[in-house]
């Protein structure tokens, strides 16, 4: 782990901040995918002209991405509550992009280093960027899931976990987000009437609930979108076994917030191609779970056209305004053989 002096990190934890209160990326508008748009139910709807999509420039905040909120908030928790006097090793489970913001930030904390605990699926790419970041790096065994592992490992004397998937701190944490949001609609000069995520903690759901819908825009209507199933399993998203699996050990509850049933229907075929597609025509530079959070939300406008309630999420000035909460991009998955096919074909 890297080490600063009392006014470097002082001066870091003030940049940090900064960033979240005036900092964050510009929402801009995305493009239809010509996919989606030559498919004959977008054609028929008409809805190219009531709808307008925006998500986070690039998806990224500098060099910390999305993710920002949630571990800085759960951080500062954890301190104020005595947890690091001791100088503990921090561990927790991570998909990629939690633990890459925990290595970033750890060094501006009181403790001895951070363990970030990866499942054996994590694609090599997003090792490199964990181990980039400062993070130590442990992969769970064949068929035992990272936070499993996590917790065994926490058992042992010097050691404090972080759960990110039970702490509250995930979707506190997105306050900072969804203030943003507010405030970047107001500049844009539209009322967001839909806001999506894909599955990971769930807590950019309960935040979105939380913080965006019922102190700012009471008919918002929120997205849910996971893999289909083990088998489809997107690279940082989850199917609803693995959700079930969350339920288990205290995680978030998203049921009583998403807009309709989960999105789960999307194969890893159609999120791969759509994901080379939207790099090489529309130069946006997105991982697979933004890709599939794209295609699930065509898959429930469509759902909705079907069922004649459309309009059910429009806003007041009869629009469908979305924003689309992602925050991967595609470079840590090209070490993929099957993920790099559908960019050379």
């Amino acid at each position: 782990m890297r080490h600063f002096n009392e006014l470097e990190k002082s001066n870091m934890r003030e940049r940090l901040l900064g960033i979240l209160d005036h900092g964050l990326p510009p929402l801009i508008e995305l493009p239809v995918p010509d996919t989606i748009e030559m498919e004959s139910w977008f054609q028929k709807s008409k809805i190219k002209e009531i709808l307008s999509v925006y998500a986070f420039e690039g998806g990224k905040i500098r060099a910390a991405n999305g993710k920002l909120p949630a571990v800085l908030k759960t951080w500062l928790i954890e301190e104020k509550e005595g947890k690091f006097d001791n100088r503990p090793i921090v561990i927790g489970p991570t998909s990629g992009n939690w633990g890459m913001i925990s290595g970033l930030v750890a060094p501006l904390f009181n403790v001895a280093g951070f363990q970030a605990v990866v499942g054996s699926d994590v694609p090599d790419g997003k090792l490199v960027h964990l181990k980039s970041s400062g993070a130590e790096v442990l992969v769970a065994p064949e068929g035992v899931s990272a936070i499993t592992y996590a917790l065994e490992l926490s058992k042992k004397s010097g050691y404090h976990l972080i759960n990110q998937y039970t702490h509250r701190g995930t979707y506190e944490g997105g306050r900072w987000t969804m203030n943003h949001i507010v405030n970047e609609f107001h500049r844009i000069g539209n009322i967001p009437s839909v806001f999506a995520a894909v599955t990971g903690t769930c807590g950019t759901l309960v935040a979105a609930d939380l913080y965006l819908k019922k102190e700012h825009q009471p008919n918002l209507k929120i997205f849910g979108v996971a893999s289909m199933s083990k088998a489809e399993d997107i690279p940082g998203s989850r199917y609803p076994e693995k959700l079930e699996a969350l339920k288990e050990i205290g995680g978030f509850s998203y049921e009583n917030i998403i807009e309709l049933p989960l999105i789960a229907g999307v194969t890893k075929d159609r999120v791969f191609a759509l994901n080379a597609k939207l790099f090489q025509q529309y130069f946006l530079s997105v991982g697979p779970t933004a890709a599939l959070l794209i295609a699930g939300f065509y898959d429930r406008l469509r759902e909705h056209y079907e069922h004649g309630t459309i309009d059910s999420l429009k806003n007041k000035d009869g629009k469908i305004i979305a924003v689309l909460y992602f925050m991967d991009m595609h470079l840590p998955y090209l070490e993929d053989p099957e993920y790099l096919s559908f960019f050379q074909n």
